[in-house]
C-alpha cells in the first residue's frame, strides 16, 4: 500500500534504535500487533479450553500444549509484527514527504498527528490482528449484517479460525472492489497502478498458498509412501477452494463436498465421535470385516484415527502434519506412489 521505496525505507528505519523507539513511543498499538487467530492467541495466553476442562488448567499436558503453541506460532507472529511496523514507519515517512518534510528526519522532527494517524490506519490494513480494536466486528462484537451486536460466541464458532480470511475479504471488498468502483465513477486514472498492484497481490497470495498446500501434501505423501487416492484434490480444485475461502461462507459450502460443515470445532467433534464409534464397534469403511486379518487392520486404523481426533480436540500443535506422516504406516496404506522425493511435475495452471 505504500510502494517498494517507502517499504524499504521503513525496513531500514526499523533496524535502528531510533526507528524502534519511534514505534514504541508514538505507535504503541502498532508495536503490539501481530498476525494470528484469536483462538490461537487465547490458547497461548490462557491454555487450550478443552485441555483445561479435561486435564486441568495447571496440568503438565495443558502447559505443554500452551508452550508448544507459543513456540509454533512465534515465527509467523514475528514476521507479521515486523511487516506491520515496517509499513507503519514507511507510511509515516511518505506522509511527511507529501507535506514537504524530509522523511529521513521522521525521528527528530516534531510528530505530525495527521500523518501519524494516516500511517497507523494504513498499517492496520496490512496484517490481521487479534487485538479487539482490529478484529472484524463479527468476531469482536458478534455483529453480522445488522446494526446491532449479537452473540459473540456463536459468531466465533461460525467463523472459527476465520480472522485472517475475514481481513482479506475486507481488503478485497473495500480496498479493491470499492476502490475500483470509486475510481471508475470518478475517472481517476491515478488509482490504476495501486489497484492493479493490489489485484496482483491478492491473486499471487491465492496461488502461493495453494502451491504450499498442494505440493506440501504431495511431498508428505511421497515421503511417507501413502497410496494415491482418487479423492485427493487436484491443483485446480485446491486453487478453487483456496480462492473461495476468502469469501464468507463459501469455504463452508466447499467443505460440504467432502461431508464437512466447514466449522473446524464442529467437524473435530463429529470426526472424534465417529472414529470412537467405529473403534468401539469394529466398523470399517464397508462395515464390519469378516476375516480376522481385516478386523485387526480395521482396529489399528480406527485406533490411530481416534487418537488423532483426540489430539486435534486437545489442540496439540502439529497434529495434522504428524498424522499425515504416520498414517500410511499406522493404517497400512503404504504402497508405491508415482514419483519419489520432491514433486517433479510441471506447475499446473487453471487453464491446463
Amino acid at each position: 500500500m505504500i510502494g517498494p521505496n517507502y517499504f524499504r525505507r521503513g525496513a531500514m528505519a526499523l533496524l535502528t534504535p531510533e526507528g524502534r523507539n519511534f514505534i514504541h513511543e508514538n505507535m504503541p498499538s502498532i508495536a503490539r500487533r501481530s498476525g494470528s487467530e484469536p483462538d490461537i492467541s487465547d490458547s497461548v495466553k490462557n491454555g487450550h479450553p478443552i485441555a483445561e476442562v479435561v486435564l486441568g488448567k495447571h496440568s503438565l499436558v495443558n502447559r505443554g500444549i500452551t508452550t508448544a503453541s507459543d513456540i509454533g506460532t512465534y515465527p509467523i507472529r514475528t514476521i507479521d509484527a515486523v511487516h506491520n511496523m515496517t509499513t507503519a514507519i514507511g507510511a509515516y515517512q511518505r506522509e511527511l514527504a507529501k507535506l514537504g518534510i524530509d522523511p529521513d528526519t521522521y525521528a527528530t522532527t516534531p510528530v505530525v498527528p495527521d500523518a501519524l494517524n494516516k500511517a497507523m490506519a494504513i498499517a492496520r490494513r496490512t496484517v490481521a490482528s487479534t487485538l479487539p480494536e482490529d478484529m472484524p466486528q463479527v468476531l469482536s462484537r458478534g455483529k453480522f449484517m445488522s446494526g446491532k451486536s449479537g452473540n459473540i460466541s456463536s459468531m466465533k464458532t461460525l467463523f472459527h479460525f476465520g480472522n485472517t480470511y475475514l481481513d482479506i475479504f475486507s481488503v478485497i471488498a473495500h480496498d479493491f472492489a470499492g476502490g475500483s468502483v470509486k475510481a471508475i465513477r470518478g475517472r481517476d486514472l491515478n488509482a490504476a497502478p495501486f489497484l492493479g498492484a493490489l489485484g496482483l497481490a491478492i491473486a499471487a497470495s491465492v496461488i502461493w498458498e495453494t502451491g504450499i498446500r498442494f505440493y506440501g501434501r504431495e511431498l508428505i505423501n511421497q515421503e511417507s509412501g501413502k497410496k494415491q487416492s482418487k479423492d485427493e484434490k487436484t491443483f485446480n480444485e485446491e486453487l478453487e477452494h483456496e480462492l473461495l475461502k476468502r469469501f464468507p461462507f463459501m469455504g463452508n459450502a466447499m467443505s460440504a463436498k467432502y461431508n464437512r460443515s466447514g466449522v473446524p470445532v464442529m467437524d473435530a467433534i463429529i470426526t472424534a465421535s465417529s472414529n470412537a464409534y467405529k473403534l468401539a464397534h469394529g466398523t470399517g469403511q464397508y462395515g464390519v470385516p469378516k476375516t480376522e486379518a481385516g478386523k485387526e487392520k480395521t482396529f489399528e486404523r480406527n485406533r490411530f484415527e481416534t487418537g488423532v481426533s483426540i489430539a486435534t480436540l486437545l489442540g496439540i500443535p502439529a497434529t495434522s502434519i504428524a498424522s499425515r506422516l504416520a498414517r500410511p504406516t499406522a493404517t497400512g496404506q503404504t504402497g508405491k506412489r508415482e514419483g519419489s522425493g520432491l514433486p517433479t511435475v510441471d506447475m499446473p495452471t487453471p487453464y491446463r
